[in-house]
Protein backbone atom coordinates (compact mmCIF):
# COMPACT_ATOMS: atom_id res chain seq x y z
CA UNK A 1 0.00 0.00 0.00
CA UNK A 2 1.18 3.76 -0.70
CA UNK A 3 1.49 6.28 1.58
CA UNK A 4 -2.29 7.84 0.83
CA UNK A 5 -5.28 8.25 3.50
CA UNK A 6 -6.84 4.82 3.88
CA UNK A 7 -10.06 4.44 4.78
CA UNK A 8 -12.27 1.11 6.24
CA UNK A 9 -15.21 0.48 4.92
CA UNK A 10 -16.75 -2.83 7.12
CA UNK A 11 -20.01 -4.61 6.41
CA UNK A 12 -21.90 -6.45 8.73
CA UNK A 13 -23.77 -9.49 9.07
CA UNK A 14 -23.89 -13.41 9.73
CA UNK A 15 -22.02 -14.71 6.88
CA UNK A 16 -23.65 -17.87 7.32
CA UNK A 17 -26.89 -16.15 6.57
CA UNK A 18 -26.48 -14.25 3.85
CA UNK A 19 -28.75 -12.02 1.69
CA UNK A 20 -30.85 -11.68 5.44
CA UNK A 21 -32.26 -8.60 6.50
CA UNK A 22 -29.43 -8.36 9.48
CA UNK A 23 -26.73 -8.72 6.38
CA UNK A 24 -27.87 -6.24 3.86
CA UNK A 25 -24.37 -4.36 5.18
CA UNK A 26 -22.68 -7.35 3.74
CA UNK A 27 -24.70 -7.55 0.46
CA UNK A 28 -24.31 -4.01 -0.20
CA UNK A 29 -20.15 -4.12 0.94
CA UNK A 30 -19.75 -7.20 -2.35
CA UNK A 31 -21.51 -4.70 -4.03
CA UNK A 32 -19.01 -1.85 -3.86
CA UNK A 33 -16.55 -4.41 -4.80
CA UNK A 34 -18.41 -5.33 -7.73
CA UNK A 35 -18.54 -1.56 -8.43
CA UNK A 36 -14.62 -0.98 -7.98
CA UNK A 37 -14.08 -4.27 -10.00
CA UNK A 38 -12.04 -6.16 -6.99
CA UNK A 39 -12.28 -9.36 -5.41
CA UNK A 40 -12.89 -10.19 -1.48
CA UNK A 41 -10.23 -12.74 -0.80
CA UNK A 42 -9.98 -14.56 2.69
CA UNK A 43 -7.68 -12.57 4.95
CA UNK A 44 -7.23 -15.15 7.83
CA UNK A 45 -5.16 -12.97 9.74
CA UNK A 46 -7.56 -10.66 9.67
CA UNK A 47 -10.42 -13.05 9.95
CA UNK A 48 -12.57 -11.14 7.43
CA UNK A 49 -12.40 -11.04 3.28
CA UNK A 50 -10.84 -8.09 2.07
CA UNK A 51 -9.80 -6.18 -0.85
CA UNK A 52 -8.23 -2.82 -1.37
CA UNK A 53 -8.59 -0.42 -3.99
CA UNK A 54 -7.31 3.78 -4.93
CA UNK A 55 -10.39 5.68 -5.91
CA UNK A 56 -10.73 9.34 -6.76
CA UNK A 57 -12.78 11.06 -5.81
CA UNK A 58 -14.22 14.45 -7.93
CA UNK A 59 -14.21 17.89 -5.93
CA UNK A 60 -17.44 20.01 -6.74
CA UNK A 61 -16.19 22.53 -8.76
CA UNK A 62 -16.31 26.18 -7.09
CA UNK A 63 -19.01 28.75 -7.65
CA UNK A 64 -18.27 31.37 -10.20
CA UNK A 65 -17.53 34.62 -8.83
CA UNK A 66 -19.71 37.56 -10.04
CA UNK A 67 -18.82 39.77 -12.38
CA UNK A 68 -18.01 43.24 -10.70
CA UNK A 69 -19.96 45.79 -12.28
CA UNK A 70 -18.17 48.74 -14.68
CA UNK A 71 -18.89 51.92 -13.39
CA UNK A 72 -20.37 54.15 -16.85
CA UNK A 73 -18.27 55.78 -18.82
CA UNK A 74 -18.21 59.80 -18.93
CA UNK A 75 -20.82 61.29 -21.37
CA UNK A 76 -18.46 63.43 -23.89
CA UNK A 77 -21.46 65.46 -24.57
CA UNK A 78 -21.37 66.91 -20.58
CA UNK A 79 -18.51 66.10 -19.30
CA UNK A 80 -15.79 69.33 -19.09
CA UNK A 81 -11.95 68.82 -19.74
CA UNK A 82 -11.42 69.28 -16.03
CA UNK A 83 -14.10 66.23 -15.57
CA UNK A 84 -11.97 64.44 -18.50
CA UNK A 85 -9.02 65.09 -17.23
CA UNK A 86 -9.51 63.30 -13.79
CA UNK A 87 -11.18 60.58 -15.87
CA UNK A 88 -7.97 58.01 -15.24
CA UNK A 89 -7.40 58.88 -11.83
CA UNK A 90 -10.80 58.02 -11.03
CA UNK A 91 -10.51 54.69 -12.94
CA UNK A 92 -6.71 53.79 -11.41
CA UNK A 93 -8.71 54.13 -7.79
CA UNK A 94 -11.37 50.98 -9.06
CA UNK A 95 -10.49 47.26 -6.58
CA UNK A 96 -8.76 45.21 -9.08
CA UNK A 97 -10.94 42.23 -10.48
CA UNK A 98 -10.70 38.88 -8.93
CA UNK A 99 -8.32 36.53 -10.25
CA UNK A 100 -9.53 33.96 -12.47
CA UNK A 101 -10.84 30.60 -10.36
CA UNK A 102 -9.36 27.33 -11.54
CA UNK A 103 -11.34 26.01 -14.04
CA UNK A 104 -10.71 22.55 -12.48
CA UNK A 105 -9.43 21.08 -9.08
CA UNK A 106 -7.42 18.13 -9.15
CA UNK A 107 -9.70 14.98 -7.35
CA UNK A 108 -9.19 13.55 -4.08
CA UNK A 109 -7.01 9.90 -4.26
CA UNK A 110 -7.54 7.80 -1.49
CA UNK A 111 -7.27 4.61 -0.51
CA UNK A 112 -10.21 2.53 0.05
CA UNK A 113 -10.57 -1.01 1.90
CA UNK A 114 -13.54 -3.16 2.33
CA UNK A 115 -13.89 -5.63 4.87
CA UNK A 116 -16.10 -8.32 5.36
CA UNK A 117 -15.95 -10.29 8.87
CA UNK A 118 -15.44 -13.74 9.02
CA UNK A 119 -17.18 -13.94 12.31
CA UNK A 120 -20.68 -13.93 13.41
CA UNK A 121 -22.48 -10.67 14.12
CA UNK A 122 -22.19 -10.05 18.02
CA UNK A 123 -18.80 -10.67 17.78
CA UNK A 124 -17.55 -8.99 14.57
CA UNK A 125 -15.72 -6.06 16.47
CA UNK A 126 -12.58 -8.32 16.82
CA UNK A 127 -12.56 -8.96 13.22
CA UNK A 128 -13.11 -5.28 12.62
CA UNK A 129 -10.58 -4.44 15.30
CA UNK A 130 -7.90 -6.44 13.35
CA UNK A 131 -8.42 -4.38 9.83
CA UNK A 132 -8.67 -1.42 11.52
CA UNK A 133 -5.12 -1.91 13.16
CA UNK A 134 -3.53 -3.31 9.86
CA UNK A 135 -4.94 -0.79 7.32
CA UNK A 136 -5.73 2.42 9.22
CA UNK A 137 -2.57 4.25 10.12
CA UNK A 138 -2.39 5.90 12.16
CA UNK A 139 -5.90 4.70 13.69
CA UNK A 140 -8.37 6.88 13.48
CA UNK A 141 -12.04 5.96 14.00
CA UNK A 142 -12.83 8.83 11.64
CA UNK A 143 -11.64 6.46 8.81
CA UNK A 144 -14.08 3.67 9.13
CA UNK A 145 -16.92 3.47 7.77
CA UNK A 146 -19.76 0.46 8.60
CA UNK A 147 -22.19 -0.63 6.85
CA UNK A 148 -25.29 -2.04 9.01
CA UNK A 149 -28.50 -2.64 8.95
CA UNK A 150 -31.65 -0.70 10.71
CA UNK A 151 -34.91 -1.52 11.85
CA UNK A 152 -35.53 2.09 12.60
CA UNK A 153 -35.65 3.21 8.97
CA UNK A 154 -37.66 2.06 6.11
CA UNK A 155 -36.97 -0.65 3.30
CA UNK A 156 -34.88 1.05 0.23
CA UNK A 157 -33.20 3.89 2.45
CA UNK A 158 -29.40 4.72 3.66
CA UNK A 159 -29.15 7.33 6.87
CA UNK A 160 -25.53 8.11 7.50
CA UNK A 161 -24.02 9.28 11.17
CA UNK A 162 -20.95 9.37 12.88
CA UNK A 163 -20.59 8.46 16.63
CA UNK A 164 -23.82 7.69 19.10
CA UNK A 165 -25.32 4.68 20.94
CA UNK A 166 -25.61 0.91 19.16
CA UNK A 167 -29.68 1.75 19.36
CA UNK A 168 -29.69 -1.82 20.15
CA UNK A 169 -27.65 -3.69 17.39
CA UNK A 170 -25.37 -6.36 18.86
CA UNK A 171 -23.06 -6.02 15.81
CA UNK A 172 -22.33 -1.90 16.55
CA UNK A 173 -21.70 -2.51 19.78
CA UNK A 174 -19.21 -4.98 19.32
CA UNK A 175 -17.59 -2.80 17.13
CA UNK A 176 -17.56 0.06 19.73
CA UNK A 177 -16.09 -2.18 22.15
CA UNK A 178 -13.00 -3.32 19.84
CA UNK A 179 -12.65 0.29 18.45
CA UNK A 180 -13.04 1.46 22.07
CA UNK A 181 -15.71 3.99 21.48
CA UNK A 182 -18.43 5.12 19.07
CA UNK A 183 -16.43 7.95 16.80
CA UNK A 184 -16.89 5.94 13.68
CA UNK A 185 -18.79 6.95 10.76
CA UNK A 186 -22.00 4.51 9.89
CA UNK A 187 -24.38 4.21 7.21
CA UNK A 188 -27.40 2.76 8.50
CA UNK A 189 -29.51 0.41 5.68
CA UNK A 190 -33.08 0.33 6.26
CA UNK A 191 -35.08 -2.97 6.74
CA UNK A 192 -38.23 -1.76 8.38
CA UNK A 193 -40.23 -3.25 11.57
CA UNK A 194 -41.66 -6.80 11.50
CA UNK A 195 -45.74 -6.53 11.31
CA UNK A 196 -48.08 -6.88 13.52
CA UNK A 197 -45.24 -5.97 16.49
CA UNK A 198 -43.98 -9.36 15.15
CA UNK A 199 -40.35 -11.12 16.75
CA UNK A 200 -37.45 -8.82 15.71
CA UNK A 201 -34.92 -11.90 16.14
CA UNK A 202 -36.64 -14.18 13.59
CA UNK A 203 -37.74 -11.30 11.15
CA UNK A 204 -34.04 -9.89 10.90
CA UNK A 205 -33.18 -13.69 10.14
CA UNK A 206 -35.79 -13.85 7.19
CA UNK A 207 -34.42 -13.40 3.23
CA UNK A 208 -35.02 -10.24 1.86
CA UNK A 209 -36.99 -9.68 -0.85
CA UNK A 210 -35.87 -10.17 -4.45
CA UNK A 211 -36.71 -6.32 -5.01
CA UNK A 212 -34.34 -5.66 -2.08
CA UNK A 213 -31.71 -7.83 -3.82
CA UNK A 214 -32.17 -6.37 -6.70
CA UNK A 215 -31.93 -2.34 -4.84
CA UNK A 216 -28.71 -3.41 -2.81
CA UNK A 217 -26.86 -5.83 -5.35
CA UNK A 218 -24.72 -5.27 -8.26
CA UNK A 219 -25.90 -2.68 -10.16
CA UNK A 220 -28.69 -1.68 -8.10
CA UNK A 221 -29.87 1.30 -7.52
CA UNK A 222 -29.27 1.42 -3.78
CA UNK A 223 -25.74 1.01 -4.69
CA UNK A 224 -24.63 4.18 -6.62
CA UNK A 225 -27.25 5.93 -3.64
CA UNK A 226 -24.88 4.44 -0.91
CA UNK A 227 -21.38 5.11 -2.46
CA UNK A 228 -22.01 8.70 -3.00
CA UNK A 229 -23.15 8.80 0.77
CA UNK A 230 -19.31 6.79 1.17
CA UNK A 231 -17.77 9.44 -1.01
CA UNK A 232 -19.19 12.55 0.56
CA UNK A 233 -17.71 11.03 4.11
CA UNK A 234 -14.67 10.71 3.00
CA UNK A 235 -14.41 13.99 1.13
CA UNK A 236 -15.53 15.60 4.26
CA UNK A 237 -12.88 14.36 6.59
CA UNK A 238 -10.25 14.64 3.98
CA UNK A 239 -10.81 18.53 3.80
CA UNK A 240 -11.34 18.89 7.41
CA UNK A 241 -7.86 17.44 7.65
CA UNK A 242 -6.45 19.66 5.21
CA UNK A 243 -7.80 22.72 7.08
CA UNK A 244 -6.61 21.45 10.69
CA UNK A 245 -3.66 22.98 11.56
CA UNK A 246 -0.88 20.69 12.35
Amino acid sequence: MNNRASFLIIGLGNYTYPKTRHSVGQLLLESFAARLGVTLREERNLLSWAAQKEIEIELPKPPKSKKQKRQPKPDATTTSEAESSNTSSTLSTLPPSPPPAPKHLAPLRVNVVLAKPKLLMNVSGKAAHLAYKNYIRPMDPSRVIVLHDSLSHKPYSIHPRIGGSANGHNGVTSLISSLQGPNFHRIRIGIGRPPNQGRYQNYVLEKLSQEEIDWWGECGEGVEVAWKAVEAIIMKEMLSASNTPQ
